[in-house]
């Protein structure tokens, strides 16, 4: 009879975690040792918990991974959080009474107050039918084309036919918006620099989780690890000034999704909340270095009712229709409104930093 504890993830573990998602995933994502180990051995606030489901010879059957985080639900409140990840179950275990018991104790693990998760198109139906779970935050979709090159190539390779239609169609809207960018920069004193000393970072973070509202924790040790160690994507830290003071970041990775080449915002962290000329400039700036870079669009996926990243939304980014992601993109809560009040989880700042959509 197969079997469901709790266990902490460890290096000695990977392989076994690796074998099962093979028989499910081929993406690197998910398959790839190094990456693996880092997202879920390597992470500053410790190793991940795993919901793991055994056979009676203890073979690895079925897993459910929560990355711990800590999370504050105001500013002088915090939570030993996780966000759920890396569902897999053997297709030769599956049933809906395992699956049922594994996401009970996913719900509730010893140590952990607050566990976050979303959902994909496969999972999305059993969350929302079979759990009743009831999605609190509907994250907003947003980005604009910069280019329709790549996309025009899957209906032909000819590359002259293909630079004049971009030239013709998209040329003016990247020389409109690419000076555009350079005016609001110079009306707001805005601009891409340096970054901060240690002391002027800590005071951005601290601000920053003074004006934030419920959000999960970001700390030095957390954009190094989730920035910088990363084994398999390049993120980049933009960093925000007015003047003589850093508002924060931007952080970016080029993704690579149905042959088009994207500038996907993964993080927007601030101060305070932008005024709508400093949040136009910074979608700009994201468009510039989109062009800059040469690639197709820029995109984001965020909680837009948070003031913080609220303004990120509104022209000149557009909204993008759910029917054109991945996958969904709810948001499901599983905490003691004691600890953390329903009335406030609407509000609850999330990025793509804090989210496993890719």
């Amino acid at each position: 009879m197969n079997k469901i504890s709790t266990e902490t993830m460890s290096a000695d573990r990977v392989d076994e975690h690796l074998a099962l998602a093979a028989l499910v995933y081929d993406t690197p994502q998910v398959l790839d040792s190094p990456h693996f180990t880092w997202k879920h051995c390597a992470s500053p606030y410790g190793a991940s918990l795993c919901v793991a489901l055994r056979t009676d010879d203890t073979r690895l059957a079925g897993r459910m991974l929560l990355q711990p985080r800590r999370f504050f639900t105001a500013r002088d409140s915090a939570l030993d959080g996780a966000t759920i990840t890396d569902l897999v179950i053997d297709p030769k275990h599956r049933s809906a009474a395992q699956l049922i018991s594994m996401v009970k104790a996913a719900k509730a693990p010893a140590g952990i107050s607050l566990v976050i998760h979303t959902s994909n198109e496969v999972s999305d139906p059993l969350y929302r039918q079979l759990f009743k779970f009831k999605s609190e935050v509907e994250l907003q979709a947003l980005g604009i084309p910069v280019s329709v090159k790549r996309f025009l190539q899957r209906y032909t390779s000819a590359a002259l036919v293909l630079g004049w239609i971009d030239l013709v169609t998209m040329g003016p809207v990247r020389l409109t918006l690419g000076a555009w960018a350079g005016i609001q920069s110079l009306r707001t004193g805005m601009r891409l620099g340096a970054r901060p000393d240690d002391a002027e970072l800590e005071s951005i973070l601290g601000e920053f989780r003074a004006n934030a509202g419920p959000h999960f924790e970001r700390t030095p040790a957390f954009l190094k690890w989730r920035f910088d160690d990363g084994p398999l994507f390049t993120i980049h830290i933009e960093w925000l000034w007015q003047g003589q003071e850093c508002l924060g970041y931007m952080a970016w990775q080029r993704i690579d999704k149905r042959g088009l080449q994207i500038l996907a915002i993964a993080d927007l962290v601030t101060r305070r909340p932008l005024s709508a000329s400093q949040a136009r400039a910074v979608k700009l700036m994201a468009i510039r270095l989109c062009i800059r870079h040469k690639l197709d669009a820029v995109f984001t996926l965020a909680n837009t009712k948070n003031p913080i990243i609220a303004g990120l939304s509104g022209f000149p980014f557009l909204r993008i229709p759910d029917s054109q992601l991945p996958h969904p993109s709810p948001m499901y809560f599983h905490a003691d409104p004691n600890n953390f009040p329903l009335e406030r989880r609407a509000l609850t700042y999330l990025s793509l930093a804090d989210l496993d959509f890719f």
